[in-house]
């Protein structure tokens, strides 16, 4: 968006890249807290 170009949230690029990090964050929420490892890789990968 920063380049000027329409935003089209239809796009298919977009719908992917946005199933992909939902799937992500879930992973990350389905952690136990005690999970420290699991949850600090989750979120590395997420960020």
């Amino acid at each position: 968006m920063h380049t000027g170009e329409l935003y089209l949230p239809n796009d298919d690029e977009i719908i992917q890249d946005q199933i992909k990090k939902l799937d992500r964050l879930y992973d990350f929420n389905m952690t136990r807290p005690t999970q420290l490892d699991k949850r600090n890789a989750e979120r590395d990968t997420t960020l």
